[in-house]
């Protein structure tokens, strides 16, 4: 009876053990490490830790780090000495730090002179390089539209016919491209031939304008 009580206080004491290790770890995966990559260099050396290894990334450090302070919880009972500081000091002295870093090389003023001087002297002349862009090409636009009209440029008018009293809304071509067909704002539908624009049929029904019509895909194909 005295050996199974010895034996069982022995295993107690080994559970406790382990649990108390366990909850060490737990504890010490949830503590706040830094996210700043020289931070993190900066405590790795604090506990005696090479800064960097081959191939590490700022990731893989990080989480080498947080595995080294669970191994020295998990030795010494507590977290190491730079998780015990006030997160309000500590957030100060890395607003003060990020504040005094200068990310750029400062140059000297006669750097920024110069790039003034450049600056005063080619945007006004590149503004008016676009805008003398931009009057060609609507010279040339209304040029090429007035030859279109006038039937000198690619397009050549060859039949003319007034489709409606009023205004013609929307035209359709057929899938044989032997008709077309009109709606407009008279209400009637109608229907050409092509190329000689003489009318085939009216369609008559509608008792208000008529803003769009299409031709079934197999009209005058299969049907």
């Amino acid at each position: 009876m005295l050996a199974l009580s010895a034996g069982n206080a022995e295993a107690v004491a080994q559970q406790q053990k382990l649990q108390r290790a366990y909850d060490i770890e737990r504890k010490a995966r949830s503590l706040p490490i830094p996210t700043s990559d020289r931070e993190v260099k900066q405590r790795l050396r604090e506990m005696g830790h090479p800064i960097c290894l081959f191939g590490e990334d700022p990731g893989d450090r990080r989480e080498r780090l947080r595995a080294r302070v669970v191994d020295y919880c998990i030795e010494k009972g507590e977290p190491p000495t730079f998780l015990l500081r006030t997160s309000g000091t500590e957030d100060t002295r890395l607003a003060t730090q990020k504040q005094q870093d200068v990310f750029y090389t400062e140059g000297p003023d006669a750097l920024k002179a110069a790039r003034l001087l450049i600056a005063r002297y080619s945007l006004p002349r590149a503004q008016r390089r676009l805008d003398s862009r931009r009057a060609a090409d609507r010279v040339r636009e209304e040029r090429e539209l007035e030859d279109w009209v006038n039937g000198v440029g690619p397009y050549e008018v060859r039949e003319s016919q007034y489709a409606d009293d009023r205004c013609v809304a929307r035209g359709a071509l057929s899938p044989d491209e032997e008709l077309f067909a009109t709606a407009g704002w008279s209400g009637v539908c109608k229907v050409w031939g092509v190329p000689d624009c003489a009318i085939r049929t009216e369609l008559r029904g509608h008792t208000d304008r008529v803003n769009c019509i299409k031709f079934h895909p197999q009209a005058a194909v299969s049907l």
